[in-house]
Order: C-alpha cells, then sequence, then structure tokens
C-alpha cells in the first residue's frame, strides 16, 4: 500500500479485520455515514478515533496513517484474547489466489490430529517451519508471521484477533 490516504488505510485495515462500516462504527460510537466519509476522504477522524482503530486493526498509528509497512508488526495478544484469534493463510499464484480464515482454536485441533502437517508433504525443513509456526501461535502471537515469495507463488500465514 504505497502512497495511500488515510481514508484507503482505514478501509484497507477495517476489512483485513474483517469488519464492515457499521460494526467499525459501532465500536467506535460513531455512525456509519462517519466511517463511509472517512474512507472515502470527505473528512478524517479524529485523533482519538485514529488511536481507537490503530489498536482495534492491531497495528501501529504509522500504518493506519501511512500504509503498511515494510516490516511487519508481530505481538503478543493479551491473555484473555488469545482464544479471540483467526490464523489467516493466503496463497497467491498468478491465475488463482486462495485464502483462509480458521480460528486458532480450530486451527490447533487440525495441527494435534496431524491433519496441517499432513499439507506440508513431509519436507523435513518445512515441517520444522511449520512447527516454529505453530509454537508461535500457542504463545500468544498476533501478526504476520510468514511471507514467502517466489516467482511464481506468494504465501502469507498471519494471526489476527477478531472481537466476537
Amino acid at each position: 500500500m504505497n502512497q495511500t490516504t488515510i481514508g484507503q488505510n482505514i478501509a484497507f485495515w477495517r476489512r483485513k479485520a474483517g469488519l464492515t462500516q457499521e460494526q467499525l462504527a459501532e465500536k467506535l460510537g460513531v455512525t456509519a455515514q462517519a466511517v463511509s466519509k472517512w474512507e472515502n476522504d470527505l473528512s478524517q477522524p479524529d485523533l482519538n478515533f485514529i488511536r481507537q482503530m490503530a489498536t482495534m486493526f492491531g497495528v501501529t498509528l504509522e500504518e493506519l496513517l501511512n500504509g503498511e509497512s515494510a516490516v511487519p508488526v508481530v505481538r503478543v495478544a493479551d491473555e484473555e484474547r488469545r482464544e479471540k484469534r483467526i490464523v489467516q493463510i493466503q496463497v497467491k499464484e498468478p491465475k488463482e489466489s486462495v485464502a483462509v480464515r480458521v480460528p486458532v482454536t480450530l486451527f490447533r485441533s487440525m495441527y494435534e490430529s496431524g491433519q496441517l502437517q499432513d499439507l506440508v508433504e513431509g519436507e523435513e525443513g518445512a515441517i520444522a517451519g511449520f512447527n516454529a509456526v505453530m509454537e508461535m501461535i500457542e504463545q500468544g502471537t498476533v501478526g504476520r508471521l510468514v511471507d514467502v515469495e517466489t516467482e511464481e507463488t506468494t504465501v502469507c500465514i498471519e494471526v489476527v484477533a477478531y472481537e466476537g
């Protein structure tokens, strides 16, 4: 997200958090029309709302104001919110893109049953890397954990917090 407006950034992070304009408005105590105006750059939110949104989306003020940072921010979720996380796996290829969102609790049970390791196809380095990712998830990590990019394929594994 290079050279974007604050409105575009709010829309980007809101969608990434899986929220509608109405849901974001409700959480902030404003109208959906106010959020729409912000996202369309017809007005700008008060600094307090910017701070609240950055916290809600799990991003820095810099990221919210100026776009996605070059270095992903990874943090540890509060103890009471650790089960309220989603593992997002996105795979992009030239002609196809797939995104999967799985609650951490389901991801954990799939891992414990061996289903996720089977997907790695048994490569020794891949399994060790996958186990490291699972360990980070178990420790409560929130943020982008893995970015792999080749000529043909991009893979991103990210853990996001959700309200619900």
